[in-house]
């Protein structure tokens, strides 16, 4: 390498895809292609109806996505794409860290989404907490 070489490294976000949904039946599988050809801006959710709106989520599925920068000419990031389908058939969608990592920590908690047997469902809401850098973190609490 010569000594004033640059050496640009690839960004790595370790994810691991989770899914609630039965993918044997083609129900399910439907379901999946149906939440993300579908789904809607959690973001623009929360505008919408608050941030104490209730989200009855019955399946969380998420896979790898881009981030798009918001800096012109930065680059893209690799993120976790994450969907929540409710329990009315809306999938909201987000690319925010927090999130994924609140649905990882639900759906290792709770694999099937069930509080009991047979009452598939967690309610949850999005909590946003500001940090000093004036960056947000977003996360799904759990209401019982």
């Amino acid at each position: 390498m010569t000594e004033n070489a640059i050496v640009t490294a690839e960004p790595k976000f370790d994810t691991q895809s989770i899914s609630t949904i039965d993918s044997d039946s083609v129900e399910a599988k439907l379901e999946v292609v149906a939440a993300v050809n579908s789904a809607t801006s959690l973001n623009e959710y929360v505008k919408e109806n608050g941030t104490d709106a209730i989200i009855d989520v019955t399946n969380i599925f998420t896979m790898p996505g881009v981030r798009k920068s918001r800096v012109v000419g930065q680059p893209d990031m690799p993120c976790q794409n994450t969907y929540l389908i409710t329990a009315d058939g809306e999938c909201l969608m987000s690319q925010s860290d927090g999130i994924y990592r609140s649905a990882a920590m639900i759906v290792a908690m709770f694999p099937t989404l069930e509080l009991s047997e047979g009452d598939k469902g967690i309610k949850m809401r999005v909590q946003t907490k500001k940090l000093a850098n004036d960056n947000t973190i977003k996360s799904l609490v759990p209401i019982r």
